[in-house]
């Protein structure tokens, strides 16, 4: 079995696959690291009393595909269903890592896919994403900013130096359209 394809349905010891599949394996052992932290945390009742506790935590529901947890088992049914790291993910980023499309929802099948950090930056719900309007491409407000004006300034601080009403018109001025507002 080559590092491109998905294995064959058949019995695999949990050393193989870690040895056939090492970056995949420490996405999935994290991201159940991550639900059993979430879901069992010592204080969680205390957190519960905290402001906001509502806003940020109880709404994002972190599980994991029950069909995911079991070990070997576990491990190779999550590369069936998810597949090895994308050569196209490993030629723009020496660090892919497991993403969930959904934030709110868990690590089950058909809401993860394989990511670079900059994937996962836009993915966030607090990152307002802008479009560039001659090519389409979709980026952060960071990145734009640099596009734009060379330099890491912030689209926020734009207006007063650019002498724009909104970050809006300042994007449109130069090509782009905010598509969504981080929260």
């Amino acid at each position: 079995m080559s590092k491109g394809n998905k294995p064959e349905n058949r019995v695999y010891t949990m050393k193989a696959l870690i040895e056939l599949f090492p970056q995949e394996h420490v996405s999935w052992r994290k991201a159940k690291e991550r639900v059993r932290m979430i879901a069992y945390h010592p204080f969680e009742k205390v957190l519960r009393q905290q402001p906001n506790w509502n806003k940020y935590y109880e709404c994002r529901r972190f599980y994991m595909e029950d069909a995911w947890h079991d070990g070997a088992k576990g491990f190779l049914q999550f590369l069936l269903d998810v597949g090895p790291i994308p050569d196209e993910i490993w030629s723009q980023t020496d660090m892919p890592s497991l993403d969930r499309i959904d934030g709110t929802n868990g690590y089950v099948r058909g809401n993860v896919r394989w990511a670079t950090p900059k994937m996962q930056q836009l993915n966030r719900a607090c990152t307002t994403q802008i479009r560039h309007d001659a090519t389409g491409e979709i980026m952060s407000q960071a990145e734009a900013s640099y596009r734009m004006f060379g330099h890491k300034a912030r689209l926020g601080h734009l207006k007063v130096r650019k002498g724009a009403e909104t970050m809006i018109e300042v994007c449109k001025d130069h090509g782009y359209t905010v598509m969504r507002f981080g929260e």
